[in-house]
């Protein structure tokens, strides 16, 4: 499931675990070094890395929270 969207309401509570809100600062900053009028490759880079490794430990949190319910019921026939 995806979180929503913030809006101009700066009340709204993210749904992101607490732990991955660094990630999103990191994007942000990536996206920073990439502007102006002296942009910054290798500072974009780096944080674009960490994005990554981020995002790459949040799929991974995310696959090992699934909740498989349910038994195996042995039957004799």
């Amino acid at each position: 499931r995806r979180a929503v969207d913030f809006d101009a309401n700066l009340t709204t509570v993210s749904e992101i675990p607490p732990q991955f809100h660094e990630a999103l600062a990191y994007k942000v900053i990536s996206q920073g070094y990439t502007r102006g009028d002296n942009p910054n490759i290798q500072m974009a880079q780096y944080f674009d890395m960490l994005y990554q490794k981020a995002v790459k430990d949040a799929k991974k949190y995310a696959k090992g929270r699934k909740v498989s319910t349910g038994f195996i019921k042995p039957v004799d026939f």
